[in-house]
């Protein structure tokens, strides 16, 4: 079996593929007959895979590193805009291995390699006209929204790549794996827009899990108990956010909720994790870096940036209220992690959030005001039964 570990090496270690990526490994490993090697496939010039290798498979399984080619360059590098795979690419990987996995389907799908293909979501497509700062929209959207013309041309031909590399993903694999069902709709949508048959018999939706971690087996060190000592988070109640930054995850609006419950009497703080929640520099979304500076309640908004997964579990545990408003997800990792951990989630009642969510969930309206009634309510329910024993 071939996996395609570049998807590794080009950013994804860090969100929400290389997650899926990892955990897949763990039970491919698992379920595996013990005979079976895997390939894994990456660029040479890139970070080394093996010890990644090593982490996600036990030490009596076959596991072999096999260079890509790198892409052809002069007038023969254009052929990647036709395939995402130069010849001499899909010939390495087919002759390495019978079954290939594709995590990222940018990353290509050769031709005549039975391929099981996941998708997760198609956000750049699907938001591109509404974010074309960000994403991939069409060259007169991005034209009216005020982009330059260079910039308006370039984001239009990468929304055609996307829809090209795509169409060629789901009409060569020989099985397509969506993590939800609203995945699963958008895709096969996309697939009919595309007139690519017969993908209903081809598509499954597997959804995504996670362990519920005990915590006696998750705690943070002396260090890291400290700073959340200092910070009054073990005594005060606090909402709490983990994720990224970008303009679909809906900061401002989480931080007009929070300034609407302080201003209100609640004793409350304001958690964000997360690689993007460094300094408030650090925030890329202007809008989340104006309601962060310009709130009166800016004291108790604390930013910690990356955390560890002992940090993370304990803010799962600890906190009032998970808060995710985020207007598009393909399946929303972290209210189910939230969930695991025993924390109520208050979350947007969109795209695949309500099939996430459970009993212990507030689905509400994409709005400040409805994400701050639902934040009260959670509070007002765990108070209740924390009184109750």
């Amino acid at each position: 079996m071939g996996i395609d570990f570049r998807a590794m090496q080009v950013g994804h270690q860090f969100r929400g593929i290389g997650e899926v990526l990892r955990n897949a490994c763990w039970q491919l490993d698992q379920r595996l007959p013990p005979d079976h090697e895997v390939v894994a496939f990456h660029d040479a010039p890139g970070p080394p895979v093996a010890p990644l290798l090593a982490s996600l498979f036990g030490p009596d399984r076959t596991t072999t590193v096999v260079d890509m080619p790198p892409p052809p360059g002069g007038l023969r590098r254009f052929g990647r805009l036709r395939n995402s795979l130069s010849p001499d690419q899909a010939g390495v990987m087919a002759g390495s291995c019978d079954v290939l996995v594709q995590f990222d389907f940018l990353l290509g799908v050769p031709e005549g390699l039975p391929t099981v293909v996941v998708v997760h979501d198609q956000v750049p497509l699907l938001l591109g006209d509404r974010y074309p700062e960000i994403y991939w929209p069409h060259y007169g959207v991005a034209r009216r929204r005020g982009l330059p013309r260079r910039v308006a041309a370039e984001r239009a031909l990468r929304r055609w790549l996307y829809e090209h590399n795509l169409a060629n993903a789901l009409g060569r694999a020989a099985h397509v794996v969506a993590n939800s069902r609203h995945t699963g709709r958008t895709t096969l949508a996309f697939a009919h827009q595309q007139g690519i048959e017969g993908l209903e018999a081809r598509l499954t939706v597997c959804p995504l899990g996670c362990d519920a971690t005990p915590e006696t087996e998750s705690q943070p060190n002396v260090m890291e108990q400290v700073r959340f000592e200092a910070l009054g988070l073990v005594e005060s109640p606090f909402v709490f956010y983990l994720g990224g930054v970008d303009d679909r995850r809906r900061i401002d609006l989480l931080v007009s909720a929070f300034n609407h419950l302080r201003a209100g009497g609640l004793d409350l703080k304001l958690v964000l994790a997360g690689d993007s929640f460094a300094t408030v520099a650090s925030v890329g979304v202007e809008s989340a870096r104006r309601a962060l500076v310009s709130s009166s309640y800016a004291h108790d908004i604390h930013l910690l940036g990356f955390v560890s997964e002992a940090e993370r579990d304990w803010l799962y545990r600890r906190a009032g209220a998970f808060a995710f408003p985020s207007e598009h997800e393909g399946f929303g990792l972290p209210v189910l992690e939230s969930l695991a951990a025993g924390c109520s989630v208050v979350t947007f009642d969109n795209t695949s959030l309500p099939e996430v969510a459970g009993p212990n969930c507030e689905l509400v309206a994409a709005d400040w005001r409805s994400l701050a009634d639902g934040v009260e309510r959670l509070l007002a329910r765990s108070t209740e039964e924390k009184a109750q024993g």
